[in-house]
């Protein structure tokens, strides 16, 4: 459990869903984010490793501008050969992005937060494997393009 810098409460832990006729129980991490001022639910997420393996929250760390870090332990192989690490990180606000389709490229744009710097990273499919292509820090407008 957290509180961010607004005083909403950040919980993590494990659910289990019954959505393997094979296996039985299936666990995924569990984070919710719960208002201030009067307990509402803001928001909620579930992470499912790509193999549809168990996995278990284990730490939760609120991070600057709504960030929330999730790691825990994650059955990714199903062999059961032991746990890999699975860390997941939520924001409350992701920047708009823009795609411009170029003749020889893509060009990219957000509005990110002034001196932060961000990793552009392209795969080949949403899985990976990731290949780091760019690191720009936003200026003062935050406009990186």
């Amino acid at each position: 459990m957290g509180v961010d810098a607004n005083g909403n409460v950040v919980v993590t832990g494990t659910s289990a869903t019954s959505n393997s006729k094979s296996r039985g129980l299936i666990h995924d991490y569990y984070t919710a984010k719960y208002a201030a001022a009067d307990g509402a639910l803001l928001w909620e997420k579930r992470y499912n490793d790509p193999a549809n393996g168990d996995d278990y929250a284990s730490s939760l760390a609120i991070g600057p501008n709504g960030m929330v870090v999730v790691t825990g332990a994650s059955d990714a192989n199903l062999r059961n050969t032991g746990y890999d690490y699975a860390t997941v990180v939520y924001r409350d606000a992701l920047p708009s992005l823009t795609l411009e389709l170029l003749p020889s490229k893509v060009r990219l744009s957000f509005t990110g937060i002034a001196g932060q710097s961000y990793n552009i990273q392209r795969a080949p499919v949403i899985t990976g494997p990731w290949t780091s292509i760019d690191t720009q820090t936003a200026p003062p407008s935050g406009l990186i393009a």
